[in-house]
């Protein structure tokens, strides 16, 4: 980026996702996963004190999904998700650690993400959508 912020990630991750309920009208996950993803974050060189201005972190995830939709009203279908997390960031960089430090952003933690929407055909090609989502979260992410 033109200010001298940027970065790069490696991931990988499993899953596995188990059909709840099949019904013509209504459909239910249940899913598992399990990750890591290792972090580069580089910071422009205003940031280095006594350290490289890179920051490195690791971080192992877990999580357990219950995800669907229904077709409950003519015209429309109601989708939903609910997902917990836990997990671990690590510091592995002493520049991560003292940038992280102020924010508590290291070590475990665990959140909750929810959502639901619900799209209904109204006239024609024309529908309307509306949905909620959101997050809480034990620790500063």
């Amino acid at each position: 980026s033109g200010l001298g912020f940027n970065g790069y990630s490696d991931n990988w991750g499993l899953y596995v996702t188990q059909p709840w309920i099949r019904t013509s009208r209504a459909r239910v996950d249940v899913r598992l996963n399990a990750g890591q993803q290792f972090l580069t974050d580089k910071y422009p060189d205003v940031f280095a004190s006594n350290s490289s201005p890179r920051g490195r972190k690791q971080v192992n995830i877990g999580s357990a999904a219950i995800t669907g939709s229904v077709a409950d009203l003519p015209g429309g279908l109601t989708g939903f998700g609910l997902v917990g997390t836990t997990g671990n960031v690590g510091l592995r960089s002493e520049f991560s650690r003292d940038i992280s430090g102020d924010a508590n952003s290291g070590g475990q933690f665990a959140r909750f993400n929810y959502q639901i929407n619900h799209d209904q055909q109204v006239w024609g090609p024309f529908s309307f959508y509306a949905g909620v989502n959101g997050q809480l979260a034990n620790n500063n992410l």
